[in-house]
């Protein structure tokens, strides 16, 4: 019967083209003969549909058996570092992998990171006695160290941003990095002027987890990409499971990224309408095309909105937008130009610009899911507050920009079509995501003409479409 099935599912696509079939077929498989095989290969179906209470269910269960320990662990390894409990986690990875010497210190590595993260809450909560509002950096490696430094602190040092804070505030930047790139951190002009403004915190990520994480890709029993995200994600969940314990707020930055000159005082004024979390998309735009344009003066990269948003307006790469050629199979946004008049957005990956740590409903963990990804949905509570930042007639307050040597978009597959996009969204919307879907944000430097309507109409004929495709959310996160 085992062969049988997976021979009816390679021929199938396994679910990718239609993992709804695929589960009531493993479903009903299950249910006459249940075996690793079938627990397995409905645990990756499941997550593809975003169903994780019964998806959970099934990677304890493979967990828990020798084939989860032998054929299976990469796909249990894979699933739990990234949605997981923490106990399940531990209890997973304190056993191994049978006769598996990779699989073993991948295990080992796991209840490092895991003690490494204990260790940062700890010295967060020693050394941060009173500050209640903390930017959290996590970085490492000589590229995005010198991006951080060379233009995301002069950008902090904008009037509308870090000055304006301090004005205000007392707050402090938390800067999770390596001993080598403290060093080179430390000698640079950027670094001492944000230091005047607000104390930077250097918390240590050890060297060695790094050099396990990039040997690791070489010849993993898991996804090779597993160690490099979840030390990636680390000081972001370690910042935040502080923020929990002491009921703070953590504005949470990254080193590549570049933000309009008020951007921090406009996410920290949101926080007077009581939010439990406040949002913003971002745009990915190539590095190579774009950083020349970033030229600080006298240490000072100061962006107007209005600059920012032409910046995106210039250079986002055409497969974002719905009416081209050619359109993203990974989209992270639908786009729609207005004239010559800006930009109408619905985004379905948006950044956790600011997260309560009172609003977090329950103890992190490390987990190599990043915070814009499922964070929201499993660990907010009242997600219902969470608000965007924008003005009237739904126009952004603000503005982020994430600088990759790459587009962020698959190579193209063809014109726009809403059901291949929808069938794409399905494993990754939650409410949260859905509910941000569903919000226009509109880029631009003047008021709204009526051209815009017309836009969001198409707009919302168009999102409804896919959404209709991705199907229910139930259970996911």
């Amino acid at each position: 019967m085992e062969a049988a099935l997976a021979e009816r599912l390679v021929a199938t696509g396994c679910g990718q083209t239609d993992p709804e079939a695929a589960a009531n077929f493993l479903l009903r498989a299950h249910v006459l003969e249940p075996s690793a095989l079938t627990r397995g290969l409905l645990l990756q179906t499941l997550a593809l549909l975003n169903r994780h209470v019964e998806a959970r269910r099934l990677a304890r269960e493979l967990a828990a058996s020798p084939e989860g320990r032998g054929r299976w662990f990469a796909n249990v390894a894979d699933y739990l570092l990234r949605h997981g409990e923490c106990a399940a986690v531990l209890d997973f990875f304190g056993r191994g992998g049978d006769d598996d010497d990779d699989a073993r210190s991948l295990s080992a590595f796991v209840h490092d990171v895991f003690a490494v993260f204990a260790d940062l809450v700890r010295d967060l909560a020693r050394r941060l006695d009173g500050p209640r509002l903390a930017l959290s950096i996590p970085v490492w490696g000589e590229a995005h160290t010198r991006l951080m430094l060379d233009v995301l602190f002069p950008v902090l040092l904008a009037d509308g941003n870090l000055p304006a804070l301090a004005a205000r505030h007392e707050p402090c930047v938390l800067v999770f990095t390596t001993a080598r790139d403290a060093a080179v951190m430390r000698a640079h002009e950027a670094f001492a002027r944000v230091d005047a403004l607000a104390p930077i915190h250097v918390l240590a990520v050890p060297e060695d987890l790094l050099d396990f994480a990039r040997a690791f890709q070489t010849n993993p029993p898991a996804s090779g990409q597993n160690p490099r995200y979840l030390l990636q994600n680390l000081g972001s969940y370690a910042a935040l499971e502080w923020a929990r314990r002491a009921g703070a707020d953590v504005v949470n930055l990254w080193p590549d990224h570049v933000y309009d000159d008020a951007y921090l005082s406009t996410l920290v004024a949101a926080l007077a309408t009581d939010p439990s979390a406040v949002t913003c998309p971002a745009f990915r735009l190539a590095d190579a095309e774009v950083r020349p344009l970033l030229v600080p003066r006298a240490g000072v990269l100061a962006l107007p909105l209005g600059d920012c948003v032409d910046l995106v307006r210039r250079w986002l790469p055409p497969e974002n937008y719905v009416g081209g050629a050619s359109f993203s199979r990974w989209p992270l946004q639908l786009v729609w130009p207005v004239g010559d008049e800006g930009l109408l957005v619905r985004a379905n990956h948006y950044l956790p610009s600011v997260v309560r740590g009172s609003r977090l409903a329950r103890p992190l963990h490390p987990s190599t899911d990043p915070i814009d990804g499922f964070f929201l949905h499993r660990f907010l509570r009242a997600p219902e507050k969470i608000r965007g930042v924008a003005r009237a007639a739904g126009t952004a307050a603000v503005c982020a920009v994430d600088l990759g040597p790459n587009p962020l978009v698959a190579p193209p597959g063809g014109p726009f079509d809403a059901a291949e996009v929808g069938r794409w969204l399905r494993q990754f919307l939650t409410p949260i995501h859905r509910a941000h879907f569903r919000t226009s944000v509109r880029y631009a430097r003047t008021a709204p003409t009526a051209a815009w309507d017309r836009v969001e109409a198409e707009a919302t004929r168009t999102v409804d479409v896919v959404l209709a495709q991705a199907g229910h959310d139930a259970g996911a996160g």
